[in-house]
C-alpha cells in the first residue's frame, strides 16, 4: 500500500513544487514506483514533467466527477518521461473546481480524493501530492487523503505565518474528521543562503517558532532548483551540478525515516558520496 505525502503551506512560492519533484526523483531512484498529484491550477509540476494539457481528464476531472473507481482513476493517469513516476496533472480550469464544490450538497465533498487514491494504492509505493497555496476544502481534501504532511517554508515572516495557519488547519481537520491515519510531519526551511550573516538568527527564530515540528534537514538556496522551476525540466535532466539540491532533500528525505531499512542504508550510503 502507498504511503501518501502531502506538502502544504497557504503561502506561494515556499518550495511545496520543487519539493514534491525532487524527493519523487530521489525515490523513484530507490526503486520505487511513485504517483504525483497535481493539486494547484498553476499547474507547474505537471509542466515540469511535460503532461500539462496533453490528457483530456485530469485532477479536475476526477472532483467534478466523483471519479472513484480504478478504471476511471487510471484514466487520469499519466505516464512520465521518468520510469517509475506517474502523473495526475493538473489544468487550468481547476481554478473554478472550488467554486463548483461548493455548491454541491450532494456527497461529502471533502473525501472525494481519499476515495479516488485508495482504488489504486497497491499500485505505488509513495503518493505525492502538491498543493496550492489555499486553505479550503481542496486542502482538506488532500489532509484528509495523506499519511503524512509536510510544511516547507522559508526564512520570512509571511511564510511562516502561512506555515503555522497550514499547521493549524491540518490539526483541526484531524479533530473535526477523526483522521487519526494522518501525521504532521514536520515543517523544514528552503531556499537557504548560508553564506548570509543572518542565517543563524533566522533559523533560530524558525525553531523559536514551531519548535519541535522543525525538522533539522533544510533545503539551500539552489540555481539548479531555480532552473527547473523556471525551464520546466526535471531536475535530474539538468546539465549543470545537481548535487547540492540532491544532497539536502536527500538529508530531508532520511530525516523522514519513511524509507524501509535497506532502502534507507542506501541512501544513507548515497548521502555519503556527496
Amino acid at each position: 500500500m502507498a504511503i501518501t505525502l502531502s506538502f502544504m503551506n497557504n503561502k506561494g512560492g515556499v518550495g511545496k513544487t520543487a519539493s514534491t519533484e525532487i524527493l519523487a526523483e530521489l525515490l523513484v531512484s530507490l526503486g520505487n514506483k511513485i504517483l504525483i498529484v497535481d493539486m494547484d491550477e498553476q499547474s507547474n509540476i505537471s509542466m515540469i514533467f511535460h503532461r500539462y494539457g496533453t490528457c483530456p481528464y485530469n485532477i479536475r476531472t476526477i472532483f467534478l466527477e466523483k471519479l472513484k473507481t480504478r478504471e476511471d482513476i487510471k484514466k487520469c493517469i499519466q505516464t512520465t518521461d521518468i520510469k517509475g513516476i506517474d502523473i495526475i496533472a493538473s489544468s487550468l480550469e481547476h481554478a473554478d473546481t472550488q467554486t463548483v464544490l461548493s455548491c454541491d450538497r450532494t456527497c461529502n465533498i471533502n473525501i472525494i480524493l481519499k476515495k479516488a487514491l485508495d482504488t489504486i494504492q497497491d499500485e505505488y509505493d509513495y503518493i505525492l501530492i502538491d498543493n496550492a497555496p489555499a486553505n479550503n476544502s481542496l486542502s482538506v481534501n488532500s489532509i484528509i487523503a495523506s499519511d503524512y504532511v509536510y510544511v516547507p517554508a522559508k526564512a520570512e515572516k509571511l511564510s511562516f505565518e502561512g506555515a503555522r495557519n497550514t499547521i493549524d488547519t491540518m490539526l483541526t481537520v484531524k479533530d473535526e474528521f477523526m483522521v487519526s491515519n494522518v501525521k504532521f510531519g514536520g515543517t523544514f526551511l528552503v531556499d537557504i543562503d548560508t553564506r548570509t550573516n543572518n542565517f543563524k538568527e533566522r533559523q533560530k527564530e524558525f525553531k523559536d517558532t514551531f519548535g519541535d515540528s522543525c525538522l533539522n534537514s533544510f533545503i539551500r538556496k539552489s540555481v539548479r532548483i531555480q532552473e527547473m522551476e523556471s525551464v520546466y525540466e526535471p531536475l535530474l535532466f539538468s546539465k549543470g551540478d545537481t548535487s547540492n539540491a540532491l544532497k539536502d532533500y536527500g538529508e530531508l528525505l532520511y530525516e523522514f525515516n519513511l524509507l524501509p531499512a535497506e532502502q534507507q542504508q542506501k541512501l544513507k550510503e548515497i548521502l555519503g558520496g556527496f
